[in-house]
């Protein structure tokens, strides 16, 4: 393949770009948007381009210019890729939150997401659920917004898993479930939200949902706060008190517990 792009080859150029493009490793990025540039001038093949080339350019952080052109090559992707779950997904993005300039349309971005959602993508089922819970672009409707938040948690979004645990916590919308909340925090800190942690800790901790226990409601919340949860240092703040040497070996005991058998916390 490489041979053929060296003789000139525009096919080959853009197998190489797309593969570039996907590939974990963003330092492949340039010469990948470099290829995608040449072939994105080619009639026959810029089609096939312009899915890799606005990935690349919307998510490259050049500045709003490359941001502005990313996003115009997503929205020709979805004309020639409809089935390109995350095409689709990203030009939704784009109308809800005015990506590059574009004009914030919460029915678009709704319909973009249903349409990545039909084609398997949990990230869209998400943001199908929060415009329900929301009524941006569609009907308010919080009964069926946990319905797809719980669709999305099944394909393991760690976000849904929050959202239907702050839905039941809350009773917002839908009848207040503690337990069911603890039990859906519960799911998320097992993946390594430090959000998830934060939520199951506060709840260990004033016996919301279940059983109380200081001392694991305090180590999960330390583990939020070191996971870099925004607001799990002000909630630990606001609960804890000074502990007895021996608490404090406990706590310190079941944080280790935690990281031997989870992921190491994080906020994203």
């Amino acid at each position: 393949m490489e041979r053929a792009a060296t003789l000139g080859s525009v096919a080959a150029k853009l197998n190489i770009a797309r593969s570039l493009a996907s590939a974990p490793d963003q330092s492949q990025w340039p010469r990948a948007l470099s290829l995608l540039q040449e072939v994105v001038k080619d009639r026959k093949l810029a089609q096939g381009a312009y899915y890799p080339l606005g990935r690349i350019m919307t998510f490259a952080g050049h500045g709003p210019d490359e941001l502005r052109q990313g996003v115009e090559y997503l929205k020709r992707a979805v004309e020639f890729e409809p089935a390109n779950a995350d095409a689709q997904f990203l030009v939704g993005r784009a109308f809800q939150g005015g990506w590059g300039g574009t004009e914030t349309n919460p029915k678009a971005a709704f319909a973009h997401f249903e349409a990545a959602a039909k084609l398997g993508d949990g990230r869209a089922l998400r943001y199908i659920g929060m415009a329900r819970l929301q009524g941006a672009g569609v009907e308010q409707n919080p009964a069926a917004a946990l319905v797809d938040f719980k669709a999305a948690a099944e394909r393991g979004n760690v976000w849904a898993m929050i959202d239907i645990a702050v839905m039941l916590a809350t009773g917002e919308g839908v009848p207040a479930d503690p337990p069911q909340a603890r039990d859906w925090y519960a799911k998320a800190a097992s993946r390594g939200s430090a959000h998830g942690l934060r939520g199951l800790g506060v709840m260990l901790y004033r016996g919301e949902g279940g059983a109380k226990d200081l001392v694991l409601g305090r180590a999960y919340l330390e583990l939020a706060v070191a996971g870099g949860d925004d607001l799990a240092q002000q909630v630990a703040h606001e609960l804890f008190g000074e502990l007895s040497q021996a608490d404090r070996a406990a706590v310190d005991q079941a944080k280790a517990d935690w990281l031997k058998t989870h992921p190491t916390p994080r906020a994203d």
